[in-house]
């Protein structure tokens, strides 16, 4: 059975992207390359990549010199890329009871005011993620953001990575293509827990040496103190031998505490990432006007009904950005948050707090 590796979606994504042939077998990507690849690269027209060893082929891997050969085709061709996608079949009622299925609001109502046809653009930004500690390991993650709601839609990635290459003759208006950098804060923190979830194993074990190793440093110095305490009891000692002595466990206690900083900074893990390519989809969706009350507040927003998902799209925590289906909304601007930041700062909106108005509550009732 193949496991899962995003670097091969990458590759797979970058080979489709440049006009070739590709079908993949397990962990294996067989491909007839055009001559932009093959006459650049020194390849065959026909080549097999392999993502695992033993599998035959040119192996890809984080450490192979693959990577380095395409990096000056995506730098040329540019590592932005502009595609849509044909939809074949659109939605057009039953939002309203979609909506209590896909999502819950836990003190608040919603109204669905109209819907529109119209062009959705969507940003899905692919990221080299490098988790650093005493060792480093590497891997690639991608995060997809709707470009109009600023919704993560992770869930699009695969799908739009099978249907690369579909002809459509879809062109968006200016007003649909998104703008990368009014959406870069949020992708970068999207990447970023993702990246943080990815490397989770690799955490717990720099964890699980941590605590080993504090803990026989520990040990061996609690074991020295004692013995120089065992040492001033046996020999009755007083006076400047006395103070010598304590002087010795004062200099343990010292090293010691420098020591388990060492080790903690030995194992703190950082997470860098490095934006590799940024695709632009567009494909038609239906747009959902939607009402969200709360007390005696309301706030208009436009909600997405994506057929390439079949699905009404999940809002994102205005606080952490993750997805949320249990929302809570705040009394003064009808913020959403997931239930962690509602509960965060104990009746105060974290985003109304962070734009400066911090007596905007979250009540329970």
């Amino acid at each position: 059975m193949a496991s899962y590796d995003p670097l091969q979606d990458w590759f797979l994504e970058f080979l489709r992207l440049h006009g070739a042939e590709t079908e993949v077998d397990g962990n294996v990507i067989e491909a007839v390359l055009p001559p932009e690849i093959f006459q650049r690269t020194g390849w065959g027209e026909f080549e097999r990549f392999a993502f695992e060893p033993d599998l035959g082929g040119r192996l890809v891997s984080y450490h192979s010199d693959i990577l380095e050969v395409v990096k000056p085709l995506i730098e040329e061709r540019g590592a932005c890329v502009n595609i849509s996608i044909p939809v074949e079949f659109l939605r057009r009622e039953g939002f309203e009871s979609s909506l209590t299925e896909e999502v819950a609001f836990v003190n608040g109502v919603f109204r669905v005011q109209g819907m529109e046809e119209s062009v959705g653009s969507y940003l899905i930004v692919h990221f080299k993620a490098t988790a650093i500690s005493e060792e480093k390991r590497e891997t690639l993650v991608g995060v997809a953001l709707n470009a109009r709601t600023g919704f993560p839609v992770n869930e699009v990635i695969p799908i739009v990575e099978r249907r690369l290459g579909e002809p459509n003759g879809l062109t968006p208006g200016p007003e649909e293509r998104p703008d990368l950098a009014v959406w870069a804060d949020r992708v970068a923190a999207l990447a970023q827990q993702k990246a943080t979830v990815v490397f989770g194993d690799f955490r717990k074990s720099l964890s699980r040496r941590l605590v080993r190793d504090l803990q026989r440093l520990t040990d061996y110095f609690t074991t020295i103190e004692r013995e120089i305490r065992k040492k001033i009891e046996q020999k009755h000692l007083t006076g400047e031998e006395a103070e010598r002595e304590f002087a010795k466990i004062e200099a343990t206690q010292r090293e010691l505490a420098r020591k388990l900083t060492d080790q903690r900074a030995r194992y703190a893990m950082t997470i860098r990432l490095e934006p590799v390519t940024v695709l632009t989809v567009w494909h038609t969706v239906m747009h959902l006007r939607l009402t969200l009350l709360r007390r005696k507040q309301s706030r208009e927003m436009v909600w997405t009904y994506n057929p390439l998902s079949k699905q009404i799209e999940r809002p994102g925590c205005e606080s952490c950005f993750q997805s949320i289906r249990q929302i809570h909304l705040c009394d003064e601007r009808v913020h959403l948050l997931c239930s962690r930041c509602a509960a965060a700062l104990p009746r105060i909106c974290p985003v109304c707090a962070k734009r400066g108005q911090p007596r905007n509550a979250i009540s329970d009732l």
